[in-house]
């Protein structure tokens, strides 16, 4: 996803192209996440010490991609959709 995005900002999105489109990074996206973002902020709203090792991994999995999106999103090259806006609403009051 990384590598993706990085071209992405490199070359611009091309609609179509499997490394080019950001259609499909963010389909990537959804289709990996395990929670809701409405999940997130229940099991994040507690004590780090009540998640169970494999959810921080998925947490901090997560976090990962959203900053790659990030990048994507302050150069503008995203296209608008809630379900995103959702996400970085959750990473910014979380800091998970």
């Amino acid at each position: 996803m990384s590598i993706q995005a990085r071209c992405i900002l490199a070359f611009g999105h091309v609609a179509g192209d499997p490394v080019l489109d950001v259609n499909h990074l963010l389909q990537c996206f959804f289709d990996d996440v395990p929670f809701s973002p409405e999940d997130v902020l229940k099991k994040y709203g507690g004590e780090r010490k009540e998640l169970t090792p494999k959810e921080r991994r998925e947490l901090m999995r997560i976090r990962k991609k959203l900053q790659i999106l990030r990048l994507l999103e302050k150069e503008q090259m995203l296209p608008s959709q809630q379900e995103l806006l959702a996400w970085f609403a959750v990473w910014d009051q979380t800091h998970f």
